[in-house]
């Protein structure tokens, strides 16, 4: 009998499972639709398409995927600069630099294409909510369709758990999610491969 999925805190997507739920993503419309409400829901794809990268391959935790700017993507360098400014303080209140996987890098030179300012929803402003921009429903209508069972942490817990499990340094990873060491290989760490030779 095969083991039980992880749960509670441990539970995360397999690099395979994310790249399944990213690319199931597709526009939805009626079939005689007009066209503004075709772009509309393109456009709503691609929104869905930004937070998952976002959340599954940079780890970035939910709020920071509603106030991401276009400024914090360097897509000559493939760099992902998370940081503070006068709209927005990041949890630890320090900035922190990611490397691009080459499938968001490659995705964000089109979606960003001649957008400025906030990444998501560029008009809307921060009212009463703990968010300024909140596609909870989208997100988990579609982890539901695909019978895929995860939360907004579950996205940043993917991230790292998969970057763990093939040997990328703990202290590395820690950087990028803007997390302590001791935090991160107390939470990821029974994911990474044995390492060291006693007999050495």
């Amino acid at each position: 009998m095969p083991d039980a999925p992880p749960v509670g805190r441990k539970n995360y997507l397999e690099q395979a499972e994310v790249d399944r739920v990213i690319a199931a993503v597709k526009p939805e419309y009626p079939a005689r639709a007009k066209p503004e409400t075709i772009e509309r829901a393109k456009q709503s794809a691609d929104d869905l398409r930004f937070i998952l990268h976002a959340g599954f391959n940079a780890g970035l935790r939910r709020k920071e995927i509603s106030e991401a700017k276009v400024e914090w993507f360097d897509l000559k360098k493939g760099l992902l600069h998370v940081f503070s400014d006068m709209d927005f303080t990041t949890k630890d209140k320090e900035g922190r630099t990611i490397p691009l996987k080459k499938p968001f890098l490659e995705f964000l030179k089109t979606y960003l294409s001649g957008k400025t300012g906030y990444v998501l929803a560029p008009d809307k402003r921060k009212g009463k909510g703990t968010y300024r921009f909140d596609p909870n429903r989208r997100v988990h209508s579609h982890f539901r369709n695909l019978s895929v069972r995860c939360t907004w942490h579950d996205m940043r817990r993917s991230f790292a758990s998969n970057l763990v499990s093939k040997g990328e340094s703990i202290y590395i990873v820690a950087k990028w999610l803007g997390d302590g060491v001791a935090v991160v290989e107390r939470s990821y760490g029974h994911v990474a491969p044995a390492a060291g030779n006693i007999d050495r």
